[in-house]
């Protein structure tokens, strides 16, 4: 595991590289995103997993997360975006990174951001674990008044078109491979929200919808659902090949 810094609009954050396989040799690559008020460390089980089957793996806090600079609160959802994008410019600027071979991991709201992240950035295939989703409106104002809103929590409790919100856009024009990860017990993010992403994906072939018996919406205290979760993870990549 190697430590990095990057730079985004004047904001340290902290990441991770994990990288055991020869780095003479060409490598995918997989970028890793957290969820909101959560930090990267909570992913590393996974990034080792991937890494160990060859993968290099980046990691990152997100401004005002973790060991990176800034408070979240202050931040949008714009902001963050920068954040998921300057990661992926960061990851494919590394040596021997095979550039045709990018995969994205989210975690709730880091789910939503690399959905967006998508319609920017080139990925073979995409991860997304107990998506959010959120209006278009307010994108450039901070999230954490948002997130609170009574309103909000109505709109996430109903089903929306792949037309209604830039994630799911972004997702119904992705022509990779996509993988949906849905906990039993989701206490934060609703069936519909989750369902929508999944009937925005535009290709059943390339879909895989699993259902992850008795989690949580948060794993990150749940050491064996986190292997479990790596091991979903891995064995959907290994049947892309």
């Amino acid at each position: 595991m190697q430590e990095i810094s990057l730079t985004v609009d004047g904001i340290k954050l902290n990441g991770k590289i994990f990288r055991y396989a020869d780095s003479n040799t060409m490598q995918p690559g997989a970028l890793i995103i957290h969820g909101w008020e959560s930090k990267q460390d909570r992913m590393f089980m996974l990034a080792e997993a991937l890494a160990q089957k060859g993968y290099c793996c980046l990691t990152v806090d997100m401004r005002g997360h973790g060991a990176s600079e800034g408070d979240h609160k202050t931040f949008s959802r714009k902001d963050f975006l920068k954040d998921v994008v300057a990661a992926y410019d960061f990851l494919v600027a590394q040596e021997n990174i095979d550039t045709e071979d990018i995969i994205a991991i989210g975690s709730s709201f880091g789910s939503y951001l690399i959905s967006l992240l998508s319609a920017e950035r080139k990925l073979k295939a995409i991860v997304l674990r107990v998506p959010a989703d959120y209006r278009d409106e307010g994108f450039d104002k901070p999230l954490h008044e948002q997130r609170g809103q009574e309103s909000h929590s109505m709109w996430k409790e109903q089903p929306h078109t792949n037309t209604e919100t830039a994630a799911l856009r972004a997702i119904h024009n992705f022509d990779g491979s996509l993988l949906i990860v849905e906990s039993e017990k989701d206490e934060l993010v609703p069936v519909p929200t989750l369902m929508s992403y999944v009937q925005a994906a535009p290709n059943p072939a390339k879909l895989r919808h699993v259902l992850m018996a008795n989690a949580p919406h948060s794993i990150s205290h749940h050491p064996e659902l986190q292997r479990q979760f790596a091991d979903i993870v891995s064995d959907w990549l290994n049947s892309l090949k």
